[in-house]
Parts: structure tokens; sequence; C-alpha cells
């Protein structure tokens, strides 16, 4: 229920008083001066006191219109006790709906006394909507919290010379309304003085479609979609298909992990293109082939690391195998392919979405065109104006025919080029400059280029300090000043398939991955070879790199489904000072997958060679890159 709807539940509760108080009065009306009689309508109290004044009336009989008018003001204050709880009821005060409901039941069980069921039943009937009017205040309450301050449209300060509009914050909560009403009442803030509770509260899902009908979608303005926040579970889509899905910066993600989960034997997708294609069976057995061999080398493998890793006292199976999983799983999930299936959670605004979602719609995979129109329902039922416009785009399916290339012959998923596997391509020789002037810059007077023009000439030593006092207070869990982002660098990487799955999620980098193909070699795990696997390993490998190039010959999209993790991928990559630490200390960290740790260490090795000043102040490990790849590949 919105807001508006509880608003109105509220009035309409409290508006019960108003009732309660009228009809008493006019049954004491009807009894002193029409009949002796009274409705079952009535309050109890009321009845009671016109009877205790008739009866003494009749003891006196020249003063019974002074005694019935003395009743009559007792019933008044008596009602009126009513319509002060109806009247503050009504302005959301919790404390008038419970008072004026105690004295109300009270006064029902009065009505037994007589006895007077009927009456009674009209008091049940009139609690229950004093009842849902309380209800209605405590949601809107749970969604729009109010303090005694907050209730103050105004507070006075200090000096009588003006009055200072008080500070309110609070939440337009999605538990009262839609995505798109919550988006219109934030744009509207820009042109209505209203209070955002107001301005909500006037909306609906007809007049809120209608404004993004009119201004986001006719105008342009597609800012005002960004307040709409949905969130969107995906299940057993490929992680193939997944890349696309979570290449979107602004949106975030969680996904199903190879290094905590174990698939299997059948979690993997068949391609809508190979629906009656001849290579069908084919693709099917590989996948089988690469499974069955996944799941034949998790015992292997548990044993090798069950020997390396002692059990503790007292500790129970399953949470041994929780500790230890990661170890193995690590190794094993170099032979899951690109179709193993996933799910992911996608939290995103819907001006991301719908930008998602067209890009989804051009991809040419069948799977994820798919997957844009399942997506692009499911948000439509939260925002129905914001996303029913998107569609293919031809920009982004016709591009790229431009720019492709003849493939390479293939090495039938040998090894992979001789060239260095990391090399930092591109960076701004001045760039601890840059970032020292911006600094400057920002808490200083002097220009930025002033400042970029006396760092040039600095001595080594004045500059040392300056990195110390950017960086020197860093703690491990605080992120960099916004200043480092004044120099990036570029990179041209080749890393396992595995490790890129985790890589393409630092989305503050700008990547841009080739194709996948078995065509750049594959990564063997040491622990392959030390559980004795390595002959089914490179086995299935042969067997995917030869299917692969069966279905390459086809289509070359619809071959990367096969690809398992283990095969080597091309990465360009580029990104600013602030976001490198944020990766090499994540990436590096103990915990996380040998893969990344040796990418994450090399790359902080190389930009500590170009830039030491500022990147001797990564906390990493005390860990070489070099000694990372010897300790867990047999091969790269």
């Amino acid at each position: 229920m919105n807001v508006a709807n509880l608003k109105r539940q509220l009035k309409s509760g409290a508006y019960n008083f108003y009732w309660i108080a009228g009809l008493s009065m006019a049954n004491s009306i009807f009894f002193f001066f029409i009949s002796r009689s009274s409705f079952a309508v009535g309050l109890g109290f009321t009845q009671f006191m016109d009877t205790l004044a008739h009866n003494i009336a009749q003891s006196y009989p020249n003063a019974v219109l002074l005694i019935q008018s003395i009743g009559l003001l007792l019933d008044l204050f008596i009602c009126s006790v009513f319509v002060v709880s109806g009247y503050f009821a009504s302005k959301g005060q919790r404390w008038a709906f419970i008072s004026g409901m105690l004295l109300y039941g009270l006064d029902a069980i009065l009505t037994l006394v007589s006895p007077d069921f009927i009456g009674f039943g009209f008091h049940l009937f009139f609690l229950w909507f004093l009842f849902s009017g309380l209800q209605a205040l405590d949601k809107l309450k749970e969604i729009i919290p109010e303090t005694a301050s907050a209730k103050l449209s105004l507070i006075k300060q200090t000096t009588n010379r003006f009055l200072m509009p008080s500070r309110q914050i609070y939440l337009l909560s999605p538990k009262a309304l839609s995505p798109e009403t919550i988006a219109v009442a934030f744009a509207k803030t820009s042109r209505s003085p209203e209070s955002f509770q107001e301005i909500a509260g006037e909306l609906s899902d007809e007049k809120s479609a209608r404004f993004h009908e009119k201004w986001v979608v006719g105008y342009g303005h597609a800012s005002v979609a960004e307040h709409a926040v949905l969130h969107i579970a995906i299940e057993n889509v490929s992680r193939l298909a997944v890349e696309c899905i979570e290449s979107n910066r602004l949106a975030s993600y969680t996904e199903k992990s190879t290094r905590y989960q174990k698939w299997d034997g059948q979690a993997f997708l068949i391609p809508p293109e190979l629906d009656g294609h001849p290579l069908l069976e084919t693709y099917i057995s590989t996948c089988k082939l690469l499974f069955q061999t996944y799941l034949d080398s998790l015992q292997p493998m548990r044993l090798l690391v069950e020997r390396q890793t002692s059990r503790r006292e007292n500790e129970a199976e399953d949470a041994y195998d929780r500790r230890i999983r990661s170890q193995y799983v690590d190794s094993c999930r170099f032979l899951l392919p690109a179709a193993s299936l996933a799910n992911l959670g996608m939290t995103a605004n819907a001006r991301v979405l719908e930008r998602a979602i067209s890009k989804m719609l051009s991809h040419p995979l069948a799977e994820v065109r798919q997957i844009g129109e399942e997506v692009k329902r499911v948000a439509q039922v939260e925002v129905p104006t914001l996303v029913k416009y998107a569609g293919k785009i031809p920009y982004l399916m016709e591009t790229g025919k431009d720019f492709s290339r003849e493939p390479k012959k293939p090495n039938g998923g040998g090894q992979a080029e001789t060239t260095d596997w990391c090399n930092l391509i591109d960076f701004e020789p001045d760039g601890e400059n840059k970032v020292f002037a911006a600094a400057l810059f920002r808490f200083g007077k002097t220009s930025y280029a002033e400042a970029l023009e006396r760092l040039r000439s600095t001595p080594e030593a004045e500059r040392l300090s300056l990195a110390k006092s950017l960086l020197g207070r860093l703690g491990e869990h605080d992120t960099p000043l916004r200043e480092l982002e004044f120099t990036s660098y570029t990179f041209e990487l080749v890393l396992d398939q595995g490790g890129y799955a985790e890589f393409k999620r630092h989305r503050m980098m700008t990547q841009t991955p080739q194709a996948l193909t078995t065509r750049l070699g594959y990564a063997v795990p040491h622990r392959i070879g030390e559980a004795g696997f390595e002959l089914q390993y490179h086995s299935v490998m042969r067997a995917a790199a030869e299917t692969y190039e069966k279905l390459a010959d086809w289509d070359p999209q619809v071959a990367a489904y096969i690809v398992p993790n283990g095969f080597n991928r091309r990465v360009l990559f580029s990104m600013n000072l602030r976001e490198a630490f944020a990766f090499c200390q994540l990436r590096s960290s103990p915990n996380a997958h040998f893969s990344m740790r040796r990418v994450a260490q090399r790359v902080a090795a190389e930009i500590r060679r170009v830039h030491p000043l500022l990147a001797d102040y990564m906390l990493l490990p005390d860990e070489k890159w070099q000694d990372i790849e010897s300790q867990y590949f047999a091969q790269v």
C-alpha cells in the first residue's frame, strides 16, 4: 500500500471519533426532547448520564429544563473528548488513537452492564475502524520515521531575526511506493516547494507513468530514472552471458562462485543456435566430458589438500570441508567451460537497466538476447514506463563487424604466444607530479598549472615528503583521496578465463577483452599434477580445443561456450592510480585466488617501477608475482 492510501486509511480511522461523538450527541438530544428511548449507536457514558439526569428531573419537576441542560453539557464534554482524540489522531498522533480507543473500550464494557448487546456490537464495529487507522499510522511511521523535531515545520533559532526550516531526513520506502513513484517524487522537488512526503502522497502509479512518459521519454530527462532502483534475480544463465550482464559500470552484482560451490554434471547451457545443428552432439558430449572430468578431479584434489591442511581438534566434517573447499576447488574450476550455468543478483537504477537491456538485445548470442527480453519483461512490472523503449541498437550490432579480422591459425590448444603476459603499454611519466599538483590545488590557493610547473623542478626529497603526507596515514580499510585519479595506466594482459571472470568485476576500470578462444593456450595448476590428474587434464583440454575449432569454423561466438576456465584470454584495460590501489590491495590478499594474486602483484610491480613514490604505499602482502607463479602453476 502506498503513502497516499495509508494516509487515507489513517484519516478514515481517525474520523470515526467524530462519528462516535456526533451520533452520541444526536442520541442525547433525541432522548431528552423527542422520546425517552435511545439508539444503540450512542456512547454508554452519555446514555448513563442521560438516564441519571432524567431520574433526577423526575424528583424535581420545577427544574427539569435545568437538569436536562446540565446533562447535555456533561454529554457535550464527554463527546468533546472524542472530538479532540479524532483531531489529534488525524494529525498522526498515536497517543490520540490509543487513549481514544481505551475510553471507547471502557464504554463498550459499560454497554454490557446494561446489558445492550446491539450497542456492544456497534462498539466493536467502530473499534475495528479505529484500529485500522492506528495500523495505517504505524506503517507510515515505518516508512517515514518522524521525531519530535521533524514534526515541526520551523524551529526558533537563538536570534529572533528569522526562523530557519528544520532539517528532516527520512526514507521514501519501496515498501509503500513504487520505484517510478519515488523517481517522480525526487524529480518534482526541482520545481515544487512541497516536501517529498507531500509530493509522494499526491502521486499514483498512473500519474507517475504519465510524468515519465512526458519528461524522461519525451524530453530526454534520463537522470530522473536513476532514482528508480530494481533488484533482479537471474538464475541458470551461462557464465559467458554473465559477461554481458555484468558489463554495466554503474550496477551492482553478486554471482555464484566457482571457488565456494561445486557444479553438478548437468549444469551447462546448450546454445539455442545449436538446435538441430550437426555439431550439437559434439558440443554436448564435450561439455559432459568437461563436467565429468571436473567432478572426477574433486576427490583426488581434496585428498591432496587434506594431506597439506590438518583438521582442527573437534572440527566437524562440514566445517572442515568449508574451510578447505576453495583450496581444492580453485584448481578444479579450470575445467569448467563458459557454458557453466550460474545465478546472479543485479541491482541497478532504471536508466542503467534500460541501457543494459538494449545491450543484451543487441548481442550476437541468442541466449543473451533472450535474457534481455526476460529482464525487460520482469522490470516492466515495477518500472513499466522507464524501460519499455529499450530495444536493439544497430550501432552496437554493426560497428564491430568493420573492425573484425580473420582469426589466427589454430594451434590446437597448445602453448600461448611467447610475448610477456602483462605489459604496461601506456602511462604518464609526469603522473606523480599530476597527483601532487591536484592535491596542492585542492588544499591550497595556487592554480593547477602553476603547481605542476613548480613540481617539475622540486627536489626528490620534497616530493617524497609530499607522497608521505598524501598517503602515509592510509589505513588498511581507507580509500585514497580522489586526486590519485589524475594519473592512469594502460595494460595488456593475458590471464586464464577463470581469473578474467573475477577481473571483469572491477568495472571502474575500462576493460576491453578479446573474444574467448582456445588459441592462447591454457594454464595448468601445480595441484593438478600433484594429485595425479595431469593426463586427464591435458586430454580434456585438447578435446575442448578441437571442439572449439569445429564450432568456430561455423560461429566463433557460439564456439566460446565450450572454452574451459583454464584457457587464456587477452584483455586491454586502463585504470587510474586510485583504482589501482583498490584492485591490487583486494586481489593480492591471502584469501584471493592465486590467478588474481599473480595478476595483482604483477600490476603493482609495474606501477611501482614507473611511479614508486606513490605506488610504494600500496598495502600488499610480502610476496612476488614470480613466487606465486612458480608455487601454483606448472604452466601458464
